[in-house]
């Protein structure tokens, strides 16, 4: 059952219909049982078809428990409905530093929107885009200019700000040569992507601590600043000032007061309620972490499906008090929705001599959830310590490249552990 388009051979599907929605079903089956497992949508955002491309995902992914996944385009966003159908992307860009000032020339069909305006596509709180949740973006921009250029330090860029956004996407049109991959674009960007998508799964029990919370608090991961479009908080604890101007090796950064923070590349420490300039190379996007912060990561894996949160790293930034809470469950089903999930509260004490580092036991559980954890301490910005206790017990530790590493210890997850940091 479908509807007459002009200039179409069949018309468009009618999504309304429950016959033509189980016809379609049938003649996409094949191509789930062939491992495809998601679907973008590019011709439309409308609710009705995003449920139907859904619920399809759901029903025939081999990937899913019932859990689900599309993409569409960045509208439709009129009614809080279109929450149940993730994520979006930005919609075509072209690649290039910005629209306003281009450097190339471009087709006219063309949005007027470069890497500077895609930024402010997520961070522009008089704008819709960033009241979607788990918001994408052609990492790269969708269209090269009218002479085919590959502009490598756009590239790197780009792909530096897209890897701390709630999903990751590389894509361009057929024209572009390189398909934004990174390996094709040169030797370099693939080394830099890689710096970045391996920091990215690292950081999966952060940023999907982060997710849960978007359903459970219904604040965002990406947290944009009122009237400044150039930064954002992702999440609460780490600051990132994306570098959008041609050749620049300094960015301006404008610190949030009531705490200090801490350059995540050279652990300075900064008091909030200034601006400063951060250097800025190509390597190296502007991140800064709140002091008093504690960010769990885990080991790189190639897949998230590889990895494991049974071995944790806790990254402690010292000097103030803070608190994590970690949220898992099992990561495939819809049993979250049934309060099937588990949370872990982390945190750290400060007075004149002494810190505290305690993580609770675990509150709530999921379907194979392991019985234990081991858990790997690393603090940050703490300087000469003269005593470190673990449940009241003397425990040896050693500075490393990324911090003092204190602990490294395994306990079941229902078993608390208190750390004291003599000074």
């Amino acid at each position: 059952n479908s509807l007459p388009v002009s200039g179409t051979v069949c018309g468009d599907i009618n999504f309304k219909d429950p016959q033509a929605v189980k016809y379609f079903k049938q003649r996409m089956k094949p191509f789930f049982d062939k491992g495809l497992d998601f679907i973008k949508l590019d011709k439309t955002d409308e609710v009705q078809v995003c449920q139907v491309m859904f619920e399809m995902t759901q029903e025939l992914g081999k990937e899913t428990k019932g859990r689900g996944f599309i993409l569409s385009h960045s509208h439709g966003v009129n009614s809080e409905e279109y929450k149940r159908y993730p994520g979006k992307w930005t919609d075509d860009t072209r690649s290039d530093w910005s629209a306003k000032t281009h450097t190339r020339q471009f087709s006219p069909w063309l949005p007027s929107v470069g890497f500077k305006e895609n930024i402010e596509m997520f961070l522009d709180t008089k704008k819709h885009f960033h009241k979607i949740p788990f918001l994408s973006q052609d990492l790269g921009g969708f269209a090269v200019s009218t002479d085919g250029y590959v502009d490598e330090e756009l590239y790197i860029r780009w792909l530096q700000f897209a890897m701390f956004a709630p999903l990751t996407t590389p894509f361009s049109q057929p024209e572009n040569p390189t398909g934004n991959i990174a390996f094709k674009v040169s030797d370099r960007a693939d080394k830099i992507f890689r710096d970045y998508a391996h920091l990215k799964m690292e950081l999966f029990p952060y940023i999907y601590t982060y997710a849960h919370r978007s359903r459970l608090e219904g604040v965002n991961t990406i947290r944009p600043f009122e009237n400044n479009t150039s930064q954002y908080l992702f999440g609460e604890e780490i600051l990132v000032a994306p570098v959008y101007t041609q050749g620049a090796v300094q960015t301006k950064v404008d610190l949030p007061p009531g705490a200090n923070w801490i350059d995540h590349w050279t652990e300075k420490i900064y008091n909030g309620g200034q601006t400063i300039n951060a250097d800025s190379p190509l390597e190296k996007i502007p991140l800064f972490i709140k002091q008093g912060s504690i960010i769990p990561k885990r080991k790189y894996a190639r897949s998230i499906e590889r990895g494991t949160n049974d071995v944790l790293e806790v990254h402690v930034y010292a000097g103030s008090n803070g608190m994590f809470e970690l949220i898992e469950d099992d990561g495939l089903s819809n049993d979250y929705l049934a309060g099937k999930y588990s949370k872990t509260e982390i945190s750290q004490t400060k007075d004149q001599n002494s810190a505290q580092i305690e993580a609770k036991p675990v509150k709530g559980s999921f379907n194979k959830m392991s019985k234990q954890r081991t858990w790997e301490i690393i603090v940050h910005c703490l300087e000469n310590p003269k005593n470190i206790k673990l449940n009241g017990r003397r425990i040896r530790f050693k500075p490393t490249a990324s911090g003092l590493a204190i602990a490294r210890f395994t306990f079941a997850r229902t078993k608390g552990w208190r750390i004291q940091i003599e000074n």
